[in-house]
């Protein structure tokens, strides 16, 4: 049997049109939390998560 290569899952990139209204809808709807938040140049990043699941929103200004 082959070895997985593949153990997992860190988290998925997802480009967003408006950061703030993206975390309210993730947090209000569907339950995540916001973990960390940054910007740099010319785009801001917030980490959503929900139990194992991880969800980088991504804003490009």
């Amino acid at each position: 049997m082959q070895e997985r290569l593949i153990q997992g899952l860190a988290h998925i990139g997802v480009y967003v049109k408006n950061l703030e209204k993206s975390k309210k809808f993730y947090c209000e709807i569907l339950d995540f939390t916001i973990e960390e938040e940054c910007s740099a140049g010319d785009s801001s990043v917030a980490f959503a998560v929900n139990g194992d699941m991880a969800l980088e929103l991504i804003q490009l200004t």
